[in-house]
């Protein structure tokens, strides 16, 4: 039985571990998208001045 819950929980451990490989891939993606509209909204804004 306790063999068991070590496999338990060796599988849940690598499981967050992949998780939080997926989470922080997700935040880069978003951080780079949220950069390029901040740019494509600067440019507009520079368009609309000058």
């Amino acid at each position: 039985m306790r063999a068991e819950f070590r496999t338990d929980l060796k599988a849940v451990d690598t499981r967050v571990g992949n998780l939080e490989q997926q989470v922080a891939r997700l935040t880069g993606a978003v951080e780079v998208f949220a950069g390029l509209t901040n740019g494509r909204a600067a440019a507009r804004e520079t368009e609309r001045v000058g």
